[in-house]
């Protein structure tokens, strides 16, 4: 295969499994996005299992991740946005099958974003002296071959709405045959290119497997003896192991802070902050919830506009990890003052100067009580002026 330079070359200081399931997930990526999802989830099992171990935690095989993360949870306070960063590769692993979607691209694109985020904290963790002076580098991202086809899907979508309202209707037809054979056209030269590329990793892929499964052989028989060798430990310095881990700071950067928000979101909306974006075409629609990002006000693009329909419902503030939260709902409350008139949506009701009741805030980082207005996503109704804002501890769940 041609050579490249790996997101995850610090892994090589570990256990060669750990390198050998990131590396696959990169070069498989191209051709076969589902198993790169498959990659990272394993890569982010065997991270948990190595952490467990190293703790006198058993595990194994037939051990869950979320029941894995749950069971450390007894012997060690994991850094909450380690837990998340977890929880996401988990379940976005979970949906790789064997159905080709043009999301499956994006999906492991993020896995391994978040992916490289955990494991420069592992490293920084458990790395010894060849973590020292370790820096986080920003993720180089591989060539997205759905990126046009997913945007073209959306600009379908759009035009579908609109043909529904013009009253010039062959136009809007013609429109449509017009994105539909561009569709057509862009799906056969990804084909195409995942064809190409695919060859190029199956000459290589028998192997990198067979390689895996040995190495997976030697990493469960070093586990075992790292939990033999925590179990002697006497309990000063198990006590000094587990404080050294809780203690460890989670690095992620502003795009990888945006996925950990994006999956913050409740699983009733839709929300992708990269490509369900104003800026690419994206608009409400009936009978669906969107999470739309960058939507202009007069205060500036809001972070994201939530519609339930047409009907825009709340905003999001979404801020960088060391940001003050607390204090973002006043630009939220900018944003919902400023919505603008739209012929994409209906705005029915005012509140004062706000067009929508609900307004939030967020930098990506689960809710601490010694960190409150730092951390969780707070909230505030600004329907009535009496109402104060307060943080919620799980994700924004809203009902009509």
């Amino acid at each position: 295969m041609p050579s490249f330079t790996s997101n995850f070359e610090f892994l090589k200081h570990h256990d060669e499994l750990l390198f050998r399931l990131a590396e696959t997930a990169e070069q498989c990526y191209a051709s076969d996005p589902n198993t790169s999802l498959i990659k990272m989830r394993q890569l982010g099992e065997a991270i948990a299992q190595k952490i467990a171990a190293c703790v006198g935690v058993e595990s194994g095989k037939y051990v869950k991740q979320v029941d894995l993360i749950r069971d450390l949870e007894y012997t060690l306070k994991l850094d909450d946005n380690v837990k998340d960063a977890f929880h996401t590769i988990r379940k976005l692993g979970n949906v790789a099958n064997h159905e080709y979607l043009s999301s499956s691209h994006r999906d492991a694109l993020k896995c391994m974003q978040i992916g490289c985020a955990l494991s420069g904290w592992y490293h920084v963790t458990f790395g010894g002296d060849k973590a020292k002076g370790f820096k986080f580098k920003p993720f180089v991202k591989p060539v997205d071959p759905s990126q046009y086809v997913r945007e073209l899907e959306e600009k379908f979508n759009t035009l579908k709405i609109e043909s529904q309202r013009s009253s010039d209707r062959l136009a809007a037809v013609e429109q449509l045959n017009q994105v539909t054979e561009q569709k057509a056209n862009a799906e056969k030269q990804r084909a195409d290119a995942m064809a190409q590329e695919k060859a190029t990793w199956e000459s290589v892929a028998q192997e990198q497997e067979r390689k895996i499964a040995e190495l997976d052989k030697q990493f469960t028989v070093a586990n075992s003896q790292r939990i033999t060798d925590f179990v002697q430990l006497d309990k000063e310095k198990q006590a000094a192991i587990i404080n050294q881990v809780q203690q460890s700071t989670f690095y992620v950067d502003e795009e990888a802070t945006r996925i950990l928000i994006d999956e913050q979101l409740d699983d009733g909306w839709e929300v992708d902050s990269v490509n369900l974006r104003y800026s690419k075409g994206s608009i409400p629609e009936i009978n669906k919830n969107k999470a739309i990002a960058e939507w202009p006000t007069d205060s500036g693009p809001a972070d994201y506009v939530l519609f339930i329909g047409l009907t825009p419902v709340a905003v999001v503030e979404a801020k960088k990890k060391s940001k003050n939260v607390y204090s973002a709902i006043d630009q939220a409350k900018r944003y919902a003052s400023g919505l603008k008139p739209h012929d994409k949506f209906e705005i029915e009701h005012t509140w004062n100067e706000f067009k929508v009741p609900l307004t939030f805030a967020t930098n990506g980082r689960p809710y601490l009580k010694q960190l409150e207005q730092e951390s969780g996503i707070w909230f505030l109704d600004v329907r009535d002026n009496t109402n104060r804002r307060r943080a919620l501890k799980s994700g924004i769940h809203l009902k009509r």
